[in-house]
């Protein structure tokens, strides 16, 4: 129970310390629904149109910050390029798994430290 309060500790400095880029436009933050919690899996962000998530994570682990991507849609992959089908261009697919950012979020993290991935990546967007 401990370890889920840190967690979600650790997520709701996420959320605040992003509102404002939120604001501006340069992130969506995620959406959870009324009468429902996060699940402390992980914290990511949509970065805007035109922002390059690799240079973005590129700065990140200069920073030594691991930050990291992990969508890749499936008609991408391996599998979904041998078995699938597709109906169209999917850029909707394309564009959101090229902007979607996942950032550190594990029991030990620091308010200090997570102050210091929020300031890095608000320097990588901004």
């Amino acid at each position: 129970m401990a370890r889920n309060r840190v967690i979600l500790s650790s997520r709701r400095g996420y959320h605040h310390g992003f509102d404002n880029l939120e604001k501006q436009g340069y992130i969506h933050r995620p959406v959870i629904p009324n009468g429902c919690e996060h699940n402390a899996h992980m914290y990511y962000g949509l970065l805007a149109e035109g922002i390059y998530r690799n240079a973005v994570l590129n700065l990140m682990k200069q920073k030594e910050i691991n930050a990291v991507f992990h969508y890749v849609p499936l008609h991408f992959s391996f599998a979904g390029q041998r078995y699938g089908r597709v109906s169209g261009k999917l850029s909707n697919t394309n564009s959101l798994s090229e902007r979607l950012i996942c950032l550190p979020l594990w029991l030990g993290l620091t308010e200090f430290q997570q102050s210091n991935i929020i300031k890095v990546l608000t320097r990588a967007i901004c």
